[in-house]
Order: structure tokens, then sequence, then C-alpha cells
């Protein structure tokens, strides 16, 4: 934690990088409840910073539910990133690929209620 409640974080939109500064002030439910969004495990504070510099750049916290893990990735490591169809004949062999190469990797069931 920072004593002076002041934060930067870098992130990659479009292809630029900008420092996003925040404050330690994050939304919560109630008193009892903690924060309303995220959680982190213990005291870390990474977790609400990433969150809250995510929810900055498009405006507010309500404009960044949902959405497409390649999207966040991209933005905060300004890395290229690639999606694969689960029609894809060649699935398995990018996966095995990607993985051997040391890439990140995730998965989506897309827009189902078990996604």
């Amino acid at each position: 934690p920072n004593p002076e409640g002041l934060y930067g974080i870098e992130v990659c939109k479009n292809g630029e990088w900008l420092q996003i500064l925040l404050d330690d002030y994050f939304p919560c439910g109630g008193p009892e409840l903690g924060p309303a969004f995220s959680r982190s495990n213990g005291n870390e504070l990474w977790v609400l910073l990433l969150e809250k510099a995510w929810a900055k750049i498009h405006g507010s916290y309500e404009n960044i539910d949902g959405g497409l893990t390649k999207d966040v990735l991209q933005d905060l490591t300004g890395a290229p990133c690639e999606v694969f169809s689960h029609d894809d004949e060649d699935l398995w062999n990018k996966i095995v690929s990607s993985n051997e190469q040391n890439f990140l990797l995730t998965a989506s069931a897309g827009n189902t209620r078990a996604s």
C-alpha cells in the first residue's frame, strides 16, 4: 500500500501506452461486504487497482462488465493476441504449440449461461 493513496498503472490502449493515475478509494457493497466488484486474496490491492484502471479508461465500471479476455490481455501487456475457435480443425495443435512457447492461454464459453 502507498501511504499517500496514489498509484500509477500503465496500460496499452489501442497500441498507445498510457499512465493511469488512481486513488485508493474503491466502490463497496457496504461496510460489511467489502469491494463491490473484484476481490483479491488478503490485503492485496493489485486486483482492485487493475480493475479501477480498466474502468477509468472505459468510462465506468458498468462499461467493463463482460467482454473478451483477449482485449484485456492486449491492453495490459501490449502484446498481440489471437482467438481460436472451437471448430478449428487444428485447435489442439495450436493450444499445444502456444503452451510450449509459454504463451498466456485463456478459455471462454462465449455468451451462454455457462460462461
